[in-house]
């Protein structure tokens, strides 16, 4: 079984994001907060596997804060979650490690295709 954790400030996009993994047709255990403070713990205290990450890395405490996450939970996956479509933002996301970007509004296909995307590399 596999535990995500859905990090966005818009509850909205939130419930929005928790009905569509709830449909990937794979075992899993879904946790919701509404920002970043919390990460670190909800991690550690639920081993999640998976986080989908509400933030456009436009700001150098953005990038930081991921490569930080990325490099002390080695076997935590990052999918950015953004609605911007700038290459940029995107490239930078990708040479700092996480596994994923999507761009909002995100078809379910999508997400499903990036969920089982990453879930296969990790069995």
């Amino acid at each position: 079984m596999y535990r995500f954790l859905i990090v966005n400030e818009d509850i909205t996009e939130r419930k929005d994001m928790h009905l569509q993994l709830q449909n990937v047709g794979m075992e899993c255990e879904i946790y919701e907060i509404g920002s970043t403070a919390c990460v670190a713990d909800m991690v550690n205290r639920f081993e999640i596997d998976i986080i989908f990450l509400n933030l456009s890395l436009e700001t150098e405490e953005e990038t930081w804060y991921v490569d930080e996450l990325i490099r002390t939970y080695k076997q935590l996956k990052i999918v950015i979650i953004s609605d911007r479509k700038d290459f940029q933002c995107v490239l930078k996301a990708l040479r700092i490690g996480v596994s994923d970007y999507l761009v909002m509004p995100i078809l379910t296909e999508e997400l499903e295709d990036a969920v089982s995307r990453i879930t296969s590399g990790m069995e």
